[in-house]
């Protein structure tokens, strides 16, 4: 598969602003390479690492991290639209990566105590990972 494949299924994206825009087409690069490994991802009932790193790459791993922490703070509708496009290249590894980026947002939800020992710094002040590896 590749992006012209799925081309007739994406959203429109011309009312979005620049960056939410230039998020959701880093996240569309990612199809062609999420199908060709598609197969091999079902098969071994695993997200290949390279997939992860491509999602921190892509910087789609904060968008619903707070601001605060690092993160982009961003709409959950363009999460969503997000999670949908991958679904294009494998279903499996739109969803690994919608429960990685979701976390975020319900970190953000809970006291701000609670926020700061998962998403703060730590006691050296470097930034603590919550989800997906690197």
């Amino acid at each position: 598969m590749n992006a012209g494949d799925v081309s007739r299924f994406l959203a429109d994206d011309s009312d979005l602003p620049e960056d939410e825009r230039r998020l959701l087409h880093r996240a569309r690069a990612l199809i062609p390479r999420l199908a060709e490994r598609a197969p091999a991802t079902t098969a071994a009932r695993n997200v290949p690492s390279e997939t992860i790193a491509e999602y921190h790459e892509a910087g789609i791993l904060k968008i619903l991290q707070p601001r605060r922490f690092g993160g982009l703070q961003g709409r959950f509708s363009l999460f969503s639209q997000i999670v949908e496009e991958l679904t294009y290249g494998c279903a499996s590894s739109a969803w690994v990566y919608a429960v990685l980026a979701e976390h975020q947002w319900i970190i953000a939800q809970y006291p701000e105590a609670a926020q700061d020992r998962c998403l703060g710094r730590g006691s050296a002040g470097s930034r603590r990972v919550v989800l997906g590896a690197a």
